[in-house]
């Protein structure tokens, strides 16, 4: 299993690090035949190169079983005819990742999908949808706000119907997009899987990255039909760069979300394991004080954590 590892840019070298520790102890705990490919994108890679995305990334990147992306200063980056591309959109629409799934923990998990409104894009986004909540508690909600926006809404819950009678054992709900954002404060345990359209569900996800702690916890996963790339959905945060302070889980937990992907994917039972088992373990380690990170009110650096990270994968 090849994984091409991009660090990107501000903080992205230091919390892409504790991943690819991470992936590294668990190749070593379970196995799994990992060829990791660390290269260059982004602004160490415009320095060099004269572009953000050089073409022997953006080849590796394609034969690549799966990608793990640090994020981008976009804000940064000159114009695209100068070699400023935006990393994240040219990955999204090269590889025509449709589904963006981001999930959130508070008392219960939500994993918000976010696809276009289009019909094919509304039906594959809902396809991705029920197929997650089959591989959980079968449970689809979709967001909408067909009240006011009755063709754009509406041709999204058209889809999620013609969907859901594919999926006879999945329950689904319709909720508008106002009440659910009280809902996700109010009661958040009577969600699942909860698949939108892009703009409710970059709102929605902010919401339930703060009931969880902040979008330091804010991991996601850009899935379409041949390739899937984890990114965490926090900014580069450019100001605590080279500081050793950034909170690292968002993208590991977005690492572990690329290895259960892979493991559905291919069929591969290890590769299943070891995500859930980095999830767990991640998780594990923001119950102490001592291995949170200052954001999170702990006194961890990004470098102790992912130490104390590869310690617990190997030493359990």
């Amino acid at each position: 299993m090849n994984i091409l590892i991009l660090p990107g840019d501000g903080i992205g070298p230091e919390i892409i690090s504790v991943a690819d520790a991470a992936l590294q102890a668990l190749d070593r705990r379970f196995s799994l035949g990992l060829e990791l490919d660390r290269q260059e994108a982004g602004l160490a890679a415009l320095k060099s190169i004269g572009t953000t995305i050089p073409d022997e990334v953006a080849a590796k990147a394609r034969e690549a079983d799966g990608v793990v992306l640090g994020p981008a200063s976009t804000e940064d980056y000159p114009s695209t005819a100068e070699g400023g591309i935006n990393i994240s959109a040219w990955f999204r629409t090269q590889f025509d990742l449709y589904a963006n799934i981001r999930p959130s923990k508070i008392r219960a998990d939500v994993a918000l999908a976010v696809g276009k409104a289009t019909t094919e894009g509304c039906r594959r986004i809902a396809v991705a949808a029920f197929e997650l909540a089959m591989r959980r508690t079968k449970r689809v909600t979709a967001v909408h706000k067909a009240n006011v926006l009755r063709h754009y809404s509406g041709l999204f819950l058209k889809q999620v119907d013609a969907v859901s009678v594919d999926y006879p054992d999945v329950t689904v709900d319709k909720v508008i997009v106002d009440a659910m954002a009280a809902l996700l404060v109010r009661s958040p345990e009577k969600f699942d899987v909860v698949v939108t359209t892009n703009m409710f569900g970059d709102i929605l996800s902010d919401e339930a990255a703060e009931l969880a702690g902040g979008l330091g916890l804010a991991a996601s996963l850009n899935a379409g039909d041949d390739h899937a790339i984890a990114q965490a959905a926090h900014g580069s945060a450019p100001d605590i760069a080279g500081q050793n302070i950034a909170n690292p889980v968002a993208m590991v937990h977005s690492t572990a979300m690329l290895l259960d992907h892979l493991g559905a994917k291919h069929v591969d039972v290890k590769l299943t394991k070891a995500g859930r088992f980095l999830a767990e373990k991640t998780d594990a380690l923001l119950v102490s004080e001592s291995t949170r990170t200052s954001d999170l009110g702990g006194s961890c650096t990004t470098s102790g954590f992912g130490e104390a990270l590869v310690a617990s994968i190997l030493d359990s």
